[in-house]
């Protein structure tokens, strides 16, 4: 995924600055219902930005209309997702030859 003009103007995309320099982000992909990204610098995992991220992204999600959404969870993420509510409901593949946690988390 290519986070271009385009891209943001067809699906919101937020951000966290620190610094003049992104440390986390997420998108929605609107038209799959999907959570499109969630991304965290390296040097931020561990001090509560995934979860302030993840309360923040409910919320766009209840603005947005979103019932529910899917997600395709990076291996290492999926206890991390699942910490926050999602749950697992397959598997979907990637195009680096592995398959994926695929999730799906309930907006209440």
């Amino acid at each position: 995924m290519a986070v271009t003009g385009e891209y943001i103007e067809q699906d919101p995309v937020y951000l966290i600055e620190k610094d003049y320099k992104i440390i986390a982000f997420y998108s929605f992909a609107l038209k799959n219902k999907q959570l499109e990204a969630l991304f965290i610098d390296p040097d931020y995992i561990g001090k509560g930005i995934g979860k302030l991220l993840w309360f923040d992204l409910l919320g766009k999600a209840k603005e947005l209309n979103l019932k529910e959404f899917t997600l395709e969870s990076e291996p290492y993420a999926e206890g991390f997702y699942l910490k926050m509510g999602a749950k697992k409901i397959g598997y979907t593949s990637s195009t680096v030859f592995r398959n994926l946690p695929l999730m799906k988390v309930k907006v209440i």
